[in-house]
């Protein structure tokens, strides 16, 4: 599997910061660079590469003529403007490398070309990176008004062109130009569809490494609204349950461990995949968590056992030597399980009675029947004790929604009935009559008769986890080439791009000039050690959110076909509380919009260790860390 994370990694060192030779450089970069940087890198990588320190390209600098500056953007107006402004009076740089994310457009291009950057200016170049991996199968847009903007009548922004660059900017990373598919019942979809396919050719022509597969990879862009379960019901799995039931902000998790002398200590951590045990169980379903971790932590204290009596019967320094280097890896492991068993711990502390009577009820409903296979008639019965009871006001909300969407809608009366109830405050009540914009019926005069899709059986193994995320169903289809053409056709003639279309030859950009440095051979041999090209890509990208259960959906697909390369996208992922507020939000005047994130600090910004779905703009305490 080629992993996003790594591809980008790999970009950033051999592309940007590697071909810069000198003992003195800086890196200047924009929110969208920053957050790259930071889910790719540790900020004692960056030093390793020579980077001394790293500034945001929209504050003041002081002017470091020594240096080489190296600049990577976004190539924006307002970015450009900032790079000419370094060099109107004096150099702020003696020699400067700049590096866009993306194709500069002409009219942006021209800015640059002044006396006083091109005398500074050693490299010019435009990379495919407006993308942010949250993982190495998952991306995000960076954009939390994403689902605001794609859903609310009071939005006045189309993004079509930004989200279409966006996904065009991760096939060519990914050196692939993929049939592009959509649902034929979204025509806000199918205006995407058109847009991705246009930019993919306009980049195609740009970019020679953009080649078809033997096997065409696919890109399938999905309406939020064709499955609005998955982002609410209570999925329980490591990694989503942990989200869900624990308060978990910016990825970071507060626990308590015992150190090498018995102590307990309090400690903040990243939950991102470079911790080998989350990533080997965050897709677990939590049954089984706590036990395996246990097992595995027996295991480890076994060989520690081991090892410290192996040190008491060393017989030379040599042996010693050996022993006393594996030490501290044993400690920093030992750290990592003491991390899981706690979170385990309180996951299962969180999934309380009441919790698991809600999320039956949640089963039975999206199901459409109970585990013994008993049809549900009565939605409302289904939720009327559990919403009720002392189950906090998001899980009743979550409970209304899904009734809702479940039975398309309920009478004036029965709404307001259960409102009342509940004791759910009026102004979170267009959480639930928000829906409309999402194209559920809320308020009917009758009941509407809901037919049952179609879908294939899977085994159940939990009762309280029956539902499979529809993108499964999708992303399973398409690799096995049954998704319908009429439900989900291709922008192109499906039969033509069935065949390998022919490459021609590359329309390359003539207005780099000698600015533009050539890739060596030496790094285009790294970049095919990172890209698998005999793999065809399935890219999943779902307008305005992903849930989790659809994230961990998507890796079990790729598990299952090993012979695919499986992603999944959107402009942000959401926890159900999120996914119940933005949908709450909806009838609200637009948000207010901050387009660079503040920075911490006079000098520098926050460099922030772990996943690239904390805000990198903000200092996150005592696991943040600074450039200075």
């Amino acid at each position: 599997m080629t992993s996003l994370k790594q591809l980008v990694r790999e970009t950033i060192r051999e592309e940007v910061i590697k071909p810069v030779r000198t003992e003195f450089k800086l890196m200047i970069v924009d929110s969208l660079a920053l957050r790259l940087l930071s889910a790719t890198f540790r900020m004692s990588e960056i030093i390793d590469l020579g980077i001394t320190v790293v500034e945001d390209l929209h504050k003041g600098r002081k002017p470091l003529t020594d240096f080489h500056g190296i600049y990577l953007c976004a190539p924006t107006s307002e970015n450009v403007e900032h790079i000419r402004k370094d060099f109107e009076d004096s150099p702020t740089y003696g020699t400067i490398h700049v590096f866009f994310l993306d194709v500069l457009p002409d009219s942006v291009f021209s800015k640059l070309a002044t006396p006083s950057i091109s005398k500074v200016m050693k490299t010019l170049k435009e990379l495919s990176m407006l993308f942010v991996p949250l993982e190495s199968q998952v991306f995000s847009l960076d954009d939390e008004f994403g689902f605001y903007d794609a859903y609310s009548r009071n939005s006045r922004q189309d993004k079509t062109t930004h989200i279409a660059a966006v996904l065009g900017s991760l096939c060519a990373t990914l050196e692939d130009s993929p049939i592009v598919r959509y649902p034929s019942s979204s025509d806000k979809i199918a205006t995407l569809a058109a847009a991705v396919q246009q930019r993919l050719d306009f980049l195609r022509g740009l970019n020679p490494k953009m080649k078809t597969k033997q096997r065409r990879s696919q890109i399938i862009l999905l309406d939020r609204p064709f499955d609005l379960y998955s982002p609410l019901v209570h999925e329980l799995t490591y990694q989503a349950a942990a989200y869900d039931l624990l308060s978990i902000e910016k990825d970071t998790y507060s626990y308590k461990y015992e150190d090498s002398k018995g102590r307990q200590q309090t400690r903040q951590t990243f939950l991102a995949e470079e911790d080998d045990l989350w990533r080997r169980f965050r897709h677990e379903h939590i049954s089984r968590v706590f036990r395996d971790v246990s097992k595995s932590l027996q295991e480890f204290a076994s060989k520690k056992q081991q090892l410290t009596s192996s040190a008491g019967s060393a017989k030379d320094t040599k042996d010693i030597k050996e022993i006393m280097k594996q030490i501290p890896q044993h400690q920093e492991q030992m750290a990592k399980y003491s991390l899981h068993l706690d979170l385990a711990s309180n996951i299962n502390k969180a999934f309380n009675l009441k919790v698991e009577k809600a999320t039956m009820a949640e089963q039975n409903m999206v199901m459409g029947e109970t585990p013994e296979g008993m049809k549900v008639r009565d939605f409302i019965d289904q939720i009327s004790s559990v919403i009720l009871s002392d189950i906090g006001e998001d899980n009743k909300l979550r409970l209304l929604m899904l009734c809702v969407i479940a039975k398309q809608g309920l009478k004036s009366s029965e709404l307001q009935q259960l409102l009342d109830k509940t004791g759910i405050p009026e102004p979170r009540h267009p959480c639930v009559t928000n829906l409309e914009s999402l194209g559920v019926p809320v308020v009917v005069t009758k009941t509407n008769k809901t037919k049952p899709v179609k879908r294939p059986e899977r085994e159940i193994e939990f009762n309280l986890s029956r539902w499979t995320p529809l993108l499964k169903d999708i992303a399973e289809d398409a690799i096995k080439g049954k998704l319908d053409l009429k439900s989900f056709p291709c922008t192109r003639d499906a039969p033509a791009l069935a065949e390998d279309d022919d490459d021609g030859e590359a329309v390359t950009s003539a207005r780099k000039g000698g600015w533009a440095k050539k890739r060596n051979k030496e790094k285009e041999s790294a970049d095919k050690k990172v890209i698998d090209r005999d793999r065809p890509n399935l890219i999943l990208f779902v307008q305005g959110c992903i849930s989790f259960n659809e994230m961990r959906a998507a890796y079990e697909v790729a598990k299952a076909y090993p012979d695919w390369d499986v992603y999944i996208g959107s402009q942000t992922v959401a926890t159900p509380v999120k996914f119940i507020n933005m949908v709450g939000s909806l009838s609200k005047p637009p948000p207010e919009k901050t387009l660079v994130r503040p920075a911490t600090g006079s000098d520098g910004l926050a460099f922030v260790t772990g996943n690239s779905r904390t805000d990198m703009g903000q200092a996150a305490s005592p696991v943040g860390e600074e450039f200075l």
